[in-house]
């Protein structure tokens, strides 16, 4: 059975679902990479590049952000 959904499809719903996304990593030039493509899709990136960092802005409003993305567990 094939698909309705096309790729349009697909990246349009992508494109249109606004996410507040906290970004951790201690490479700041992945980071930065990484929160500039997230932001031209059209999602709210928040840099953080160390633990703490991350869990102060977390502590500071605990519903602000809808995902956490760490490349580095």
């Amino acid at each position: 059975m094939k698909s309705s959904l096309t790729y349009q499809d697909i990246e349009a719903a992508f494109h249109a679902s606004r996410r507040r996304l906290l970004c951790v990593d201690d490479n700041s030039y992945f980071l930065t990479g990484v929160c500039h493509f997230l932001a031209t899709c059209g999602h709210e990136a928040t840099k953080a590049t160390t633990d703490r960092e991350a869990l102060d802005l977390i502590q500071a409003d605990p519903t602000h952000y809808d995902a956490v993305l760490a490349a580095d567990p």
